[in-house]
């Protein structure tokens, strides 16, 4: 996990309170949730609480483990994520995607229109950003219900409606202007749904988990409840597992909340609320861990692209030693053949979040997840298409696909794409994602139909199966470098546990 920056992410590592703490809570959000009771053999499940409107969407694997995927809003029939919507409110937006600005039919933008790609099924909803603006940076309410939305486009949802007339021109809003465009696909009618008709959360209450973290949970105004995000109890700050950076020989969780912010004459400014946050000052990817330090006052403020609340620091802080960041660990939630795995403070087995299937486990510390099976003893990695929604296989279950199972793509090792192949990637060289697990099967990306691998074939080409035009065309490609090729052979899919996708 490399990459040109040494720092990562805003999302990754940390930020200055109410900033880019989305991605975060969106995945704390469809992994886990406030509580639940306890089961034998495993910590306490993490389990969302329905609420009037709101119910809680699964992936039930049986025997008590069940992982939280997200909400459903009832009364309009569709699946919903809280996001900041374009009144200021965290609510529950309907739209499984998200899509950019609708365009207009008309020159002053008063008929707005969403384009989808020909031959896509149309949603009945959709989820966009918001011509309104965004949401103000701040250092203010770092566990409050907008926590980590400061800087990030207000979100609106629309209703799908009839499908519009083609036309070469479109329009859309710039600079406040209404300015034509042109774009290809399927036009339809959308409307807006007023930020007030959806369910919004504007409450949070802390939690305390064992002696050294805590739960901000997310209270919708329906009675729904979920974890927003995970804390560092002595710091009352956000704090990310290490398992999401590939630091999990030492399994922590980083409260790095202060960053370094783009100024106009202050090279070295960093945002925080306060001087007692952490600075992440160099992550250098896979298998290292980060360094931290703590904050010093500076001469050099820049006013200018100062937040609302936040205080300029200096760089040059001593350092900070991680291991006085909160211990986490892993267990195993159910009592059938796969269990939910979790983590959870070292000191209470009451559930954090669900652990992502991307790293290599250390016994005694971190296990990967989401679930894993018993039977096959081989973690889960049900999200194998980079999805937390798991897809259908052909034969239209949902299934336990084990950390043996690659995704094959559309290639072929004939000029009439009529025999497939998988390519397997050489090791990285990265321990953490080495997980020394041989690959035997492959699920086809499209279709769902479940292989076994064969031997390694030689190829001086490899076909791929263009079918985004019709008709389809068989095209000739170099194989990849530092790739085997291995042929297919049809598998039963039910060596692999079934799962199911419930709600409330």
């Amino acid at each position: 996990m490399t990459s040109g920056d040494p720092r990562p992410s805003a999302a990754r590592l940390g930020v200055p309170r109410a900033r880019a703490w989305t991605a975060l809570a969106t995945l704390v959000l469809a992994a886990c949730s406030w509580g639940g009771g306890a089961l034998p053999g495993g910590p306490t499940a993490p389990l969302a609480e329905s609420g009037t409107r709101l119910r809680a969407r699964y992936t039930d694997a049986g025997g008590g483990a069940r992982r939280f995927d997200g909400w459903y809003d009832r009364e309009l029939g569709s699946a919903c994520t809280f996001m900041i919507a374009a009144d200021g409110v965290n609510r529950c937006l309907v739209g499984d995607n998200f899509y950019n600005y609708p365009m207009f039919l008309d020159a002053g933008c008063t008929s707005p229109v969403q384009v989808f790609p020909t031959g896509m099924p149309v949603p009945a909803f959709v989820a966009t950003g918001s011509n309104t603006g965004v949401l103000p940076l701040t250092c203010s309410d770092p566990l409050g219900p907008t926590a980590g939305a400061g800087g990030s486009s207000l979100a609106t949802s629309w209703r799908v409606g009839a499908e519009a007339p083609a036309t070469s021109t479109l329009y859309q809003l710039i600079g406040g202007g209404c300015m034509p465009t042109s774009s290809s696909g399927q036009l339809y009618n959308v409307e807006e749904i007023p930020p007030s008709s959806l369910v919004g959360a504007t409450r949070v209450t802390i939690e305390r988990r064992g002696a050294t973290m805590a739960a901000a949970i997310l209270e919708a105004d329906d009675g729904s409840r979920a974890i927003r995000q995970i804390v560092d109890a002595a710091r009352n700050q956000p704090c990310t597992p290490s398992s999401f950076d590939g630091v999990i020989s030492d399994y922590r969780c980083y409260a790095a909340t202060a960053i370094k912010q783009p100024t106009t004459s202050c090279s070295t400014q960093i945002v925080a609320g306060s001087a007692d946050e952490i600075y992440l000052e160099w992550y250098s990817g896979c298998d290292v861990a980060p360094t931290f330090r703590k904050l010093v006052p500076t001469t050099c403020t820049d006013p200018l692209t100062l937040p609302s609340g936040c205080q300029a620091f200096g760089t040059s802080g001593d350092p900070f030693d991680a291991t006085q960041f909160p211990e986490l660990a892993s267990g195993m939630v159910g009592t059938d053949r796969v269990r939910l795995v979790v983590s959870h403070p070292v000191d209470d087995d009451r559930g954090l979040a669900v652990n992502p299937a991307s790293y290599a486990p250390v016994v005694g510390r971190y296990a990967r997840g989401p679930f894993f099976d018993t039977e096959r003893q081989l973690p889960c990695t049900d999200d194998i298409f980079g999805e937390v929604t798991i897809r259908p296989l052909a034969d239209g279950t949902f299934r336990c696909l084990t950390a043996d199972v690659i995704v094959a793509e559309s290639f072929y090792a004939d000029a009439a794409c009529s025999a497939p192949i998988a390519q397997v990637l050489d090791d990285t060289g990265c321990t953490a994602l080495a997980t020394g697990i041989a690959p035997r099967f492959a699920v086809s990306r499209e279709g769902g139909r479940v292989y076994a691998l064969g031997s390694p074939v030689q190829q001086t080409n490899v076909y791929y199966l263009n079918d985004s035009i019709t008709p389809p065309v068989c095209l000739a490609i170099p194989p990849v470098a530092d790739t085997t090729y291995y042929d297919l052979t049809p598998a039963d899919p039910g060596m692999f546990a079934t799962l199911t996708k419930v709600k409330d």
